[in-house]
C-alpha cells in the first residue's frame, strides 16, 4: 500500500509520476485523491501497488523528495513487510513488521541502545519509541484518523 496523506492540489500529478516512475514505466499508476479533512487544502490518497521486492524502498525514496507526509508497505510471502513512515518534520523512518504488524527490532539494535543510555531509564525509553516508530505514528495518526471518519457512510433513519 501507499499513502499520501496530505499534499496540495499542485502536487497531485507530480506525485502521480513520481509513484509512476518508482513503479516503471508500463504500471499507469494514479490515485483516487479526496480531500484530506485533518489538513485544509490539501488532499489524501491510498492505493494498493505491486513490485518486486525492494520497490518499496524505491518508491520512499521518490516520495520522500517531497516533503510530504507518507506511508509505504511493502509486504512479502515470508509474512514479513518493510513499513515506511515519513513526515516533514521527522524524515523517514523504515521498520520491519511482523504478521501481526508489530515493528521488529533485532538484537544489535537494542544492544546500541542500552549502551547508549546506560543508566539513563527516560533515555532508553525515548530510544525505544524511535526504534518502534512511535513519533511518526504520533505525528501521522491525526491525518490516519481523519481518512477513517472521511469513509464513513451517516446513516440518518433505521432501515
Amino acid at each position: 500500500m501507499v499513502t499520501i496523506h496530505a499534499a496540495q492540489r499542485a502536487l497531485q500529478l507530480h506525485l502521480e509520476w513520481a509513484v509512476g516512475r518508482a513503479l516503471g514505466a508500463a504500471s499507469g499508476f494514479s490515485f483516487e485523491w479526496e480531500a484530506q479533512p485533518a489538513q485544509a487544502g490539501s488532499f489524501r490518497a491510498t492505493s494498493a501497488w505491486d513490485g518486486s521486492v525492494g520497490t518499496g524502498a524505491i518508491l520512499a525514496s521518490a516520495l520522500r523528495e517531497w516533503e510530504i507526509p507518507f506511508e509505504v508497505t511493502e509486504s512479502s510471502n515470508d509474512g514479513l513487510s518493510v513499513h515506511y513512515m515519513a513526515t516533514p518534520e521527522l524524515g523517514l523512518f523504515t521498520g520491519t513488521t511482523d504478521r501481526g504488524g508489530s515493528i521488529v527490532v533485532d538484537e544489535h539494535r537494542i544492544h546500541l541502545a542500552f549502551a547508549k543510555h546506560a543508566g539513563d531509564a527516560d533515555g532508553l525509553a525515548s530510544e525505544f519509541g524511535r526504534l518502534l516508530g512511535v513519533p511518526w505514528d504520533t505525528e501521522l495518526e491525526p491525518l490516519r484518523h481523519a481518512q477513517d471518519l472521511s469513509r464513513t457512510i451517516w446513516m440518518d433513519r433505521a432501515v
